[in-house]
Order: structure tokens, then C-alpha cells, then sequence
């Protein structure tokens, strides 16, 4: 069944902490209770994005929503495809490309109840053209395609399944024409579990599909990874493989180039463990790697993450890469984060975004990223208010340099908030134990506290007369910078030294 649905937009004030400039975000629930974006494909003065939707009127159905702007943000085509099975489970993203001769668009991703994937085709409008699923197969529990590549005559597709028999997980490539049919299927499997983390295209006869190996042991602090590289032909043949140590150092290569020096380029994270057998945290960081998959330099950006990571990776324009993903504080708030590094991974400038904030709940997350000519970034995810219960698809847009860009005008009604003159007091400033926010009697809704590396620094706040006092007697000596956000929407940002 094909629908069509109006998109509903709300701009807000885009809250930012590498600096105060007027900002933006788009947040469109396009029904009642919740959408996503999770992916974006920029193309001159276009800008494609694709997500989810959920419908409440029809049992809860996903649905894809197709939308397209100019780069100041007016709606130029929207439409929802539902069917009659959800598209997607809500967490899971898509992949999507834009195909050649003017073919229109390749959507996939799967079913999360009855573990069946599709391949949806959309013509150059956005308009629907057919709808392909596919089983999980005999003796699988799940089934995850991931990561699609456009190639002569067809699609290669990445996925992974769990086996029945052993609870393992493998990963498979399919060759597809483009009528979506399965030509053939191959296996790449290192080690007990493997989950495929991309696929690209080297020339027309060499593919690449990327990948995480773990060893099967008892406990999850003795388990260790190994990152692979398989190439196959275009019938599937296997024509080599690369593969770094088995260890505990990556997961998995993500957003894989291969540089004109031969080099391998990636982003990944460092796996560490919270405690013995229960979560994994995750670092994130670009990983460079010769040839024959030797390191050559690795460069971590954030923080060290209970959740998220990078999810998207594009090369800037003039040199060097721009990245986006989620981290989660030391609070358990999750945030939307963008690195620009220079083409040896230095780091440029990193941030930290949020849609909305909530004192005991946040949950903001960027999907990925794709840069207009003029060098701006544009990010898309989700970010859920928790007190309207809704969940929204979220469009970001920064400067070059990485601050919030000028406000979008769209075609759609829209509700303003701009940022307001606060006025609050902040001192001792050089501080030596403790600093004082003076917000006048307003209450404070949160106050963040960030290293120049962007780090988020863990707050502990004691209220006192006309604001909150700050405990910063454990902090190392330098310049940090800090974020308050005021009960009445108010938002002030600047820098505070700490000076022991």
C-alpha cells in the first residue's frame, strides 16, 4: 500500500557547545509518535534523506519516508511508503544509494519480527516502483542485510545470520540483478561469530565486503576481535583476504577508502569492558592501515562511550574527513557527535548535539552525514522528547568551521524559538574549587561542562541561593567550556578556567 503523508516541521534553537552561534535543527514526526532519519545523500542543491516512519493508525506500522529539500531547507517532494509488513525494526538503519543513469533509488533492510529483508525501488521522485522480500532461510534465527553497492548489471548486497545449530553468527554476500534477484551467495566467515561492518567496490571485478570476527570463549572479558578484509570476483570467488591481529583493539572496519597510496582508511572503536561479564564501552577513532593491513596510525576522537560510536564517514572537500555518530555521557544521555579531522586524522574540531534535553533522560542520535558544496555538514538521526512522548527525525546543519549554520526557511509552517539575552553570573572565574552559576532565581535545567577536546566532564551541583554552586576541585588546571540551559528555554554558553 502506498501512502502519502505531509511532513510536519518544528525549528527550534540548535544548542550548541563549540560556539554561540544562531542555529538550526529539523525535527519532523511525520505521524503521531515517532520517525527517523538514517541516511542522507546530497547532490548539488538536493538534499535526499530517507528514514521511518511510524503510522498509529495502522497497527503500528513502519513505513520509509522519502524527502527531498534545497539546501535552505524548503521541502521541495515528500512522500511514505507503508506496506503490508513493517519496513524495519525502529532501531535498525537502512541502506540506501542513489543509482546510476538515472535509475532512481536501492533501499534495504529488514523485517524485525518475522526476520524477512527487502529490497524496495524508488524512481528518481521518490515515486514507488517494486517491493522484493526475501526469507531468512532454513535454519537461521535472524537475518540483517546491512550495506548495498550499486554494480554492472545489479546490486551486491552484505548481510549477516545467526545459525540455528550453534547460535553463531555468519556473513553472507549476495550478488542481485536488478530485477532483485539472488544470482548467487557467498559465505565469509573468520573465527565463531562475524558480522559484516561494509562493502565496496575497488573496480568491476573486485569487491570488498569488511568485517568483525570474535572468538567464541565463557566469559565476555576474555573475548577478543579481529577486524577482515575479504575480496571477491564478481562471481563470487574469493581473491584474497586481510586480517589485523586477533585482539581487543577494533571492531570492525566501517566507512573503508582505499587511499591512492594503497593505504587502508576506517573508523571504528576500541572495545573495553565496564566490568567482567556484562557491557562493553566503545572509543571512537579513525584507523589507518597499509596494504597489507599493517598499522599506520590510529587517532581517537570523543570520549570513551557506554553506547554509540561513529556511524558515517565522508571526505571533505579540499582534504581530510568529516564524521558523525552518538556517544552517552557520564549522566546516560545520549548525544549526537561530529568530528572534522585534517587527512592524517588530526583533529579539527569536535561537538555535541542535542535536539532536546531532559533531567533524567535523553536519547539524541546522529545517523549520518553528507557535505554540500559550499562545505557545510549536514547530519541526520532521531531525538525523542521524552515529555511529549514523541520521537523526530532530526536534520543538522554546521559551518565548515563547526557551528550551528543560519536558520533554514522552510515552506511548511514552523514554530521559532530564538535564542534569548541571559543574563547570568558565572564566578569566581579563574575558579579554583567550586564555580557559581547566578541565573538570576531561574531554575537551571542543565548545566554541561566540557574539556577542549570535547570530552563531557562529569557535573556535581549543589542548588543555592539565586543559582547552583559547581564542585571543580578535581579537575586538572586549563580552560574548559560550559553549557546552561534555563527552565524558561533560555541557553548560555562560554569558557571558565580552572586554576588550582
Amino acid at each position: 500500500m502506498l501512502m502519502l503523508r505531509k511532513l510536519l516541521f518544528l525549528l527550534i534553537l540548535g544548542r550548541a557547545v563549540a560556539c554561540p552561534a544562531q542555529g538550526l535543527e529539523i525535527l519532523d514526526t511525520l505521524t503521531q509518535s515517532a520517525a527517523d532519519f538514517s541516511n542522507i545523500l546530497v547532490e548539488g542543491d538536493t538534499i535526499t534523506t530517507i528514514g521511518l516512519t511510524i503510522d498509529v493508525s495502522i497497527s503500528n506500522t513502519w513505513g520509509i519516508h522519502f524527502t527531498q529539500m534545497d539546501t535552505f531547507g524548503n521541502i521541495i517532494n515528500q512522500k511514505v511508503h507503508y506496506a503490508d509488513e513493517s519496513f524495519t525494526s525502529a532501531q535498525d538503519l537502512q541502506g540506501f544509494i542513489k543509482l546510476k543513469n538515472g535509475q532512481g533509488y536501492a533501499i534495504i533492510g529488514n523485517h524485525f519480527a518475522t526476520q524477512r529483508t527487502y529490497l524496495l525501488r524508488l524512481d528518481t521522485e521518490g515515486n514507488f516502483l517494486y517491493l522484493k522480500r526475501y526469507p531468512k532461510g532454513d535454519g537461521f534465527y535472524t537475518n540483517y542485510w546491512r550495506y548495498i553497492i550499486e554494480v554492472d548489471g545489479g546490486f551486491m548486497v552484505s548481510l549477516h545470520k545467526q545459525y540455528m545449530s550453534d547460535y553463531t553468527l555468519t556473513v553472507f554476500v549476495h550478488r542481485l540483478n536488478y530485477a532483485g534477484d539472488i544470482l548467487w551467495s557467498k559465505e565469509v566467515k573468520e573465527h565463531d561469530d562475524n558480522v559484516d561492518t561494509g562493502l565496496s567496490l575497488l573496480d568491476n571485478n573486485t569487491f570488498v565486503v569488511a568485517g568483525v570476527a570474535y572468538n567464541q570463549v565463557a566469559l565476555q572479558s576474555q573475548v577478543k576481535v579481529q577486524s577482515f578484509l575479504v575480496a571477491l570476483d564478481s562471481l563470487g570467488h574469493t581473491k584474497w583476504k586481510l586480517k589485523s591481529p586477533l585482539a581487543k583493539e577494533e571492531n570492525g572496519p566501517r566507512g573503508l577508502r582505499r587511499l591512492s597510496n594503497g593505504n587502508w582508511l576506517y573508523f571504528t572503536h576500541k572495545p573495553s569492558y565496564s566490568n567482567s561479564l556484562i557491557s562493553w564501552t566503545f572509543y571512537p577513532k579513525l584507523v589507518c592501515r597499509d596494504s597489507n593491513f599493517n598499522l599506520v596510525w590510529e587517532k581517537y576522537y570523543g570520549f570513551n562511550s557506554d553506547d554509540g560510536g561513529l556511524s558515517d564517514i565522508k571526505a571533505y572537500p579540499g582534504g581530510g574527513y568529516a564524521a558523525t555518530g552518538t556517544l552517552t555521557d557520564t549522566m546516560g544521555y545520549n548525544m549526537g557527535f561530529t568530528v572534522r579531522t585534517d587527512p592524517e586524522g588530526n583533529l579539527l574540531w569536535q561537538r555535541f548535539d542535542t535536539a532536546f534535553m531532559n533531567q533524567t533522560q535523553m536519547n539524541n542520535r546522529l545517523a549520518a552525514l553528507d557535505i554540500l558544496p559550499s562545505g557545510s555538514i549536514l547530519m541526520c538521526g532521531y531525538a525523542t522528547n521524552y515529555t511529549e512522548l514523541t520521537t523526530y527525525a532530526w536534520l543538522l546543519k554546521l559551518t565548515p568551521d563547526g557551528c550551528v549554520d543560519t536558520l533554514f526557511c522552510t515552506a511548511t509552517p514552523t514554530v521559532a524559538v530564538q535564542e534569548q539575552p541571559m543574563s547570568i553570573g558565572v564566578f569566581p572565574n579563574p575558579a579554583h574549587s567550586h564555580v557559581f552559576f547566578d541565573s538570576g532565581g531561574d531554575h537551571l535545567t542543565d548545566v554541561s561542562l566540557y574539556a577542549m577536546d570535547g570530552r563531557a566532564i562529569a557535573v556535581y551541583l549543589e542548588q543555592a541561593a539565586n543559582g547552583y554552586r559547581c564542585n571543580i576541585s578535581h579537575l586538572p588546571n586549563g580552560l574548559y567550556s560550559y553549557r546552561v540551559v534555563t527552565a524558561t528555554g533560555q541557553l548560555h554558553i562560554g569558557k571558565i578556567i580552572v586554576q588550582h
